[in-house]
Protein backbone atom coordinates (compact mmCIF):
# COMPACT_ATOMS: atom_id res chain seq x y z
CA UNK A 1 0.00 0.00 0.00
CA UNK A 2 1.52 3.68 -0.71
CA UNK A 3 1.19 6.02 1.75
CA UNK A 4 -1.12 7.94 -0.02
CA UNK A 5 -3.69 5.24 -0.27
CA UNK A 6 -3.61 5.23 3.80
CA UNK A 7 -6.56 6.01 6.17
CA UNK A 8 -3.96 8.12 8.18
CA UNK A 9 -2.59 10.41 4.73
CA UNK A 10 -6.41 10.56 3.67
CA UNK A 11 -7.82 11.92 7.04
CA UNK A 12 -5.09 14.51 6.87
CA UNK A 13 -5.56 15.26 3.68
CA UNK A 14 -9.56 15.68 3.70
CA UNK A 15 -8.63 18.04 6.81
CA UNK A 16 -6.31 20.35 4.70
CA UNK A 17 -9.16 20.78 1.67
CA UNK A 18 -11.72 21.69 4.48
CA UNK A 19 -9.17 24.32 5.42
CA UNK A 20 -8.26 25.57 2.53
CA UNK A 21 -11.70 25.40 1.36
CA UNK A 22 -12.93 27.23 4.94
CA UNK A 23 -10.32 30.16 3.80
CA UNK A 24 -12.10 30.62 0.17
CA UNK A 25 -9.44 28.84 -1.66
CA UNK A 26 -11.01 27.36 -5.30
CA UNK A 27 -9.12 24.30 -5.84
CA UNK A 28 -8.97 22.81 -9.25
CA UNK A 29 -9.78 19.27 -8.60
CA UNK A 30 -13.06 18.08 -7.12
CA UNK A 31 -13.46 15.21 -4.67
CA UNK A 32 -15.42 12.51 -6.37
CA UNK A 33 -15.83 10.46 -2.82
CA UNK A 34 -12.49 8.16 -3.29
CA UNK A 35 -10.59 10.26 -5.01
CA UNK A 36 -9.60 14.01 -6.61
CA UNK A 37 -10.05 14.80 -10.27
CA UNK A 38 -9.06 17.47 -12.24
CA UNK A 39 -12.31 19.53 -13.50
CA UNK A 40 -12.33 19.25 -16.58
CA UNK A 41 -13.25 16.93 -19.20
CA UNK A 42 -11.39 14.14 -20.43
CA UNK A 43 -11.96 15.35 -24.13
CA UNK A 44 -10.17 18.75 -22.91
CA UNK A 45 -6.85 17.20 -21.67
CA UNK A 46 -4.70 16.93 -24.71
CA UNK A 47 -7.18 19.75 -26.77
CA UNK A 48 -4.05 21.10 -27.77
CA UNK A 49 -1.59 18.56 -28.49
CA UNK A 50 -1.02 16.52 -31.56
CA UNK A 51 -1.84 12.76 -31.31
CA UNK A 52 2.15 12.11 -31.45
CA UNK A 53 2.62 13.82 -28.57
CA UNK A 54 -0.96 12.52 -26.93
CA UNK A 55 0.54 9.31 -28.06
CA UNK A 56 4.27 9.58 -26.78
CA UNK A 57 2.84 10.83 -23.37
CA UNK A 58 0.61 7.89 -22.87
CA UNK A 59 3.61 5.29 -23.80
CA UNK A 60 6.13 7.38 -21.42
CA UNK A 61 3.59 6.64 -18.63
CA UNK A 62 2.81 3.02 -19.23
CA UNK A 63 7.01 2.21 -19.95
CA UNK A 64 7.62 4.04 -16.57
CA UNK A 65 4.40 2.21 -14.68
CA UNK A 66 5.72 -1.30 -15.69
CA UNK A 67 9.66 0.09 -14.65
CA UNK A 68 8.13 1.03 -10.75
CA UNK A 69 6.67 -2.49 -10.29
CA UNK A 70 9.33 -4.46 -11.54
CA UNK A 71 12.78 -2.57 -10.62
CA UNK A 72 14.76 -2.33 -7.65
CA UNK A 73 15.02 0.79 -6.54
CA UNK A 74 18.20 2.72 -4.23
CA UNK A 75 15.63 3.92 -1.91
CA UNK A 76 12.12 3.35 -0.37
CA UNK A 77 11.34 7.20 -0.98
CA UNK A 78 12.71 6.79 -4.57
CA UNK A 79 10.35 4.30 -5.39
CA UNK A 80 7.38 6.48 -3.60
CA UNK A 81 8.33 9.14 -5.94
CA UNK A 82 8.35 7.09 -9.13
CA UNK A 83 5.27 5.81 -8.10
CA UNK A 84 3.16 9.14 -7.93
CA UNK A 85 5.31 10.48 -11.09
CA UNK A 86 3.89 6.81 -12.69
CA UNK A 87 0.47 8.38 -11.54
CA UNK A 88 0.56 11.77 -13.62
CA UNK A 89 1.56 14.01 -9.90
CA UNK A 90 3.43 16.91 -10.77
CA UNK A 91 6.38 17.67 -8.74
CA UNK A 92 5.09 20.43 -6.58
CA UNK A 93 2.41 18.01 -5.68
CA UNK A 94 4.83 15.08 -5.11
CA UNK A 95 6.85 18.33 -3.05
CA UNK A 96 3.72 18.80 -0.59
CA UNK A 97 3.02 15.21 -0.59
CA UNK A 98 6.13 14.36 1.31
CA UNK A 99 6.34 17.34 3.22
CA UNK A 100 2.55 16.15 4.82
CA UNK A 101 4.56 12.78 6.11
CA UNK A 102 7.78 14.61 7.35
CA UNK A 103 9.98 14.04 4.40
CA UNK A 104 11.07 17.17 2.68
CA UNK A 105 12.93 17.07 -0.47
CA UNK A 106 12.89 20.30 -2.80
CA UNK A 107 11.61 20.41 -6.16
CA UNK A 108 15.45 20.16 -7.90
CA UNK A 109 16.29 16.77 -5.80
CA UNK A 110 12.92 15.26 -7.01
CA UNK A 111 13.46 16.35 -10.50
CA UNK A 112 16.95 15.00 -10.47
CA UNK A 113 15.60 11.49 -8.57
CA UNK A 114 13.12 11.19 -11.55
CA UNK A 115 16.15 11.96 -14.35
CA UNK A 116 18.51 9.60 -12.94
CA UNK A 117 15.79 6.43 -12.90
CA UNK A 118 14.42 7.56 -16.86
CA UNK A 119 18.04 7.58 -17.72
CA UNK A 120 18.95 3.98 -15.44
CA UNK A 121 15.52 2.33 -17.61
CA UNK A 122 16.59 4.04 -20.75
CA UNK A 123 13.76 6.40 -21.12
CA UNK A 124 15.43 9.87 -21.71
CA UNK A 125 18.24 10.97 -21.87
CA UNK A 126 20.02 13.77 -19.89
CA UNK A 127 23.33 15.80 -20.07
CA UNK A 128 25.87 16.06 -17.42
CA UNK A 129 24.89 19.50 -16.47
CA UNK A 130 20.74 18.48 -16.73
CA UNK A 131 22.61 15.89 -14.03
CA UNK A 132 23.75 18.40 -12.01
CA UNK A 133 27.13 16.83 -12.46
CA UNK A 134 30.13 18.96 -13.53
CA UNK A 135 32.94 18.21 -14.34
CA UNK A 136 37.01 19.23 -13.57
CA UNK A 137 38.33 22.61 -12.51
Amino acid sequence: MRFWETTAFKELQKEWYAKLKDAGFDDAEKNTGENEVIKQYAVNAYSNQSDIRISAKQDYFSILRQNVESQAFDRAMDKIIMCMIADGKRIRDIQDALQMIGEYRCRNAITLIIRRYEMRWGIKTYTDKQMNKYGGK
